[in-house]
């Protein structure tokens, strides 16, 4: 998905910082952007996951679809921190009909069974 958005990013001249599951350097991008050199931070889900403290951050848009929703809220977490002092938004999107939409239905399932059984 960040292959998608990057591009249109880069057309309407909007500065941005990524962090890939391959980036080496994690600390060039975030402090650019705790910094607020650029508006945007670009992460995949799974990078966004570890080791980020990201306390600019006061919308978290996910565009990833994954199945595993621990996985989804540990990366939400990252914009949720201690120093953090104004409001954060998430929104988690996916299109309907394509792969995002089953995977979306199967973790509201996966929770709702294990609430039942808690």
């Amino acid at each position: 998905m960040l292959d998608l958005i990057k591009p249109e990013m880069e057309k309407a001249k909007i500065p941005f910082v990524e962090i890939r599951g391959d980036t080496g350097d994690h600390k060039t991008p975030v402090t650019q952007f705790q910094n607020g050199d650029v508006p945007l931070f670009l992460i995949s889900l799974k990078a966004g996951g570890t080791g980020l403290n990201l306390t600019a951050v006061d919308t978290a848009i996910l565009f990833d679809p994954w199945w595993n929703p621990a996985v989804k809220k540990q990366a939400i977490d990252r914009a949720h921190r201690l120093e953090q002092d104004k409001p954060v938004f998430v929104y988690k999107l996916s299109a309907k009909g394509t792969v995002e939409d089953p995977c979306s239905n199967c973790s509201k399932c996966s929770r709702s069974k294990l609430s039942k059984h808690s």
